[in-house]
């Protein structure tokens, strides 16, 4: 075991703090944005809609006259788009009137544990006595704080565990584990090869930063921000029409999730798209294309 140490754990630590001294965003990610006049963390989000905003005024209002803004979202882009639609300060006669959100992670899985299903094992051995409500809740809350303990982590060691991702995995099937499983067909190979190489650009551009970026995004301070419940109930108050889309057989936003997402946002039932998994703007493009042209006509 002493020697798996040395061999193992030791030498990745050394590793990622040798490659983080060569990185400026590992050791100051805010020295350039503070540069250019921005102030905050830069991986939270309302920094993000901050410098957004002032990028779409410096832009757009100068050259372009007022239009109507849609926002399209997917996945965990969900809760950006909702937060964009009460929180960002557009340039002056530009509106957002509406958003479209396929297969979004909307709610908080400590609010509405039953919206989802896994098949992850327990972490914790509770008693049979225990209520599923609360066994629920009490499985949610020990995941989370597992995630942050590994967050909390020195980058010596959690940079290697963000490295794991991509390091030895056969991104193929991960990607195909996403979809239905109609798309494993040959048909649909030259698709599922596009959806590899969308997926892992920024691994292939940011070879050296994309682990520090993804770590910094997460280890941003997420409570302080509105999420669940919370967040859909000032969406909802914002004057701005919402379309959910899903497909029928999502394997990480189930849609039981997406239904109960949409009834909070006041939004009509969303559009559930047969034979299709999470990503169902590579599964059915046509489909989704057509479904978001509606809706942009209807609201304008």
């Amino acid at each position: 075991s002493a020697s798996l140490l040395a061999d193992g754990i030791v030498a990745e630590a050394r590793a990622a703090l040798a490659s983080g001294l060569r990185r400026p965003e590992a050791l100051a990610p805010r020295i350039p944005w503070a540069l250019a006049g921005y102030a905050g963390d830069p991986y939270a989000s309302p920094f993000q809609l901050k410098a957004l905003g002032q990028l779409l005024g410096r832009r757009l209002a100068p050259t372009s006259a007022p239009r109507d803004v849609f926002l399209v979202a997917h996945s965990a882009g969900g809760p950006y788009a909702l937060r964009a639609c009460s929180e960002l300060d557009l340039p002056k006669g530009w509106t957002i009137k509406g958003c479209a959100l396929v297969a979004p992670a909307l709610l908080d899985f400590r609010e509405d544990a039953d919206a989802y299903e896994t098949d992850a094992p327990d972490l914790l051995d509770l008693p049979d006595a225990v209520p599923e409500t609360l066994r629920a809740r009490a499985e949610a809350e020990a995941r989370i704080v597992a995630f942050r303990g590994l967050l909390a982590l020195p980058d010596a060691f959690s940079l290697p565990t963000a490295r794991r991702i991509a390091d030895g995995r056969n991104l193929t099937e991960a990607v195909l584990g996403q979809m239905d499983e109609r798309m494993a067909a040959p048909e649909h190979a030259a698709t599922v090869q596009r959806c590899v190489e969308k997926y892992t650009e920024p691994l292939r551009k940011d070879p050296d930063t994309w682990d520090v970026g993804l770590l910094n995004h997460y280890r941003a301070d997420r409570d302080a921000e509105p999420a669940g419940r919370e967040l859909l109930s000032r969406a909802r108050a914002a004057d701005v029409r919402y379309l959910l889309l899903t497909g029928d057989v999502d394997p990480i936003i189930p849609p039981s999730a997406t239904e109960r997402a949409a009834g909070l946002l006041g939004a009509p039932p969303p559009i559930v798209f047969p034979s299709t998994g999470h990503l169902p703007m590579d599964e059915r493009p046509h489909d989704v294309a057509a479904a978001l042209r509606d809706f942009i006509r209807g609201s304008s």
